[in-house]
Formats: C-alpha cells, structure tokens, sequence
C-alpha cells in the first residue's frame, strides 16, 4: 500500500465513525455520473484526481459559472463542482475566486441553489487539506487552508435545503455534504435522497452506501 493510499484509508475510517462504507473523501474522490451532460474538461484515466493537464485555470471561474446555472441538475453541478475545487486548489488566488463568483450576491438572486454549489466548493477544498502535506496534494494544503479561512459550509446547505425543501436531488447533495460532519442530518438528507425518482440522483445513490 502507498503512502497516500495509507492517508486515503486514515480518512475513511474517521468517516466511518458517522456513516458506513465510504472510502476516501467523498466530494473529491467519487467521480459522479452525469451521463451525457457538459462539465468542465476532465482527463481521470490516470485516477479520481487528475483533470485536464492542458486546461488553464485563468478560465476555471468563468468556465464553472457558465456551466452551472439555475436548470442545472443537481448531480451535474456537484461533479462540476468536484472538478472546480480539484483545479483551484493548485492556486489559492483562483480558489479564492471561485467562491466569491460561486457565493456572489448577483448570483445568489437569480439561483436559488448558489449556495449549494459554494457549500460543496468548500467542503471539497477542506477534505483536501485533510489529506495531509504528506499526499499528493501537501504543498496546496497551506493556500486552501488560507482560502477556506472564515467560510462555513452549513448556513449554505441549510439554505440550499429551505429553497428546494421537496427535492431529493437537494437532499442527496446535501447527505453527501455532511458524511462525517452530521450524522443525524447526513441520515434524514440520505433518507429522502433514496425515495427520489430523478434518474440522476438514483444512478449515483452508491455514493451513500
């Protein structure tokens, strides 16, 4: 087993005191299927971690905001938010960037699921400083950690969940969100999310096992 196998597998077992059988960390290392559906360029043939090497970050916030609109599904933004977090965290300045564009106050008018999208930014660039400097990722851990300073995750989804309070997709999102943060809310969140019939949500229901 790698060293950075070894860190995967120290997370999961401090996920696993709050929910059962997740490996890893599951916004980042969970690619999710959204068929047909645009996203930003991937490459992931060598791993869960590895996007595009061709793709500039100077287009990352433009890019992600143009894909993530109020018609959305909810399963697509969360692999486009996946994606994002995985590419800013290489540089703290576009990190920091994507969440303000993601959290705006213009853009929170017009969604009513921005904060969702910015509640998973967050969590999916804090997971990655849980990896550890020793990982593939140490030496971004120091910027994602100044970035991440001062922003809470859980006002987000709270609010996410009282604009789409009947959405399963919402709940889904919101159960994956909070695996390993709050199991009462991850349970009652995953609960709704295994009723749902949306065929997005049901292709990727694993992702709670």
């Amino acid at each position: 087993m790698t060293h950075s196998h070894r860190i995967l597998t120290a997370f999961a077992v401090t996920l696993a005191v709050a929910v059962p059988a997740v490996a890893g960390p599951p916004l980042l290392c969970h690619p999710f299927d959204i068929g047909s559906a645009q996203s930003l360029p991937w490459d992931g043939t060598r791993g869960w971690s590895h996007g595009r090497s061709d793709y500039s970050l100077k287009n990352l916030v433009q890019d992600t905001e143009r894909l993530v609109q109020p018609d959305t599904p909810v399963v697509v933004r969360m692999e486009t938010m996946r994606r994002a977090a995985i590419y800013a965290s290489q540089d703290p300045d576009v990190a920091a960037a994507l969440l303000d564009a993601l959290g705006s106050p213009a853009r929170v008018s017009r969604d009513p699921l921005a904060s969702l999208d910015t509640a998973y930014a967050i969590e999916a660039l804090n997971q990655m400083t849980m990896l550890g400097p020793a990982s593939e990722f140490g030496g971004r851990v120091a910027g994602v950690k100044r970035v991440l300073a001062g922003r809470n995750a859980a006002p987000l989804i709270e609010a996410a969940a009282r604009a789409r309070p009947s959405d399963p997709a919402v709940s889904f999102a919101a159960a994956m969100i909070l695996i390993g943060k709050d199991k009462d809310a991850y349970r009652s969140h995953a609960a709704r999310a295994r009723a749902s019939e949306d065929a997005l949500v049901r292709k990727n229901l694993h992702h709670l096992s």
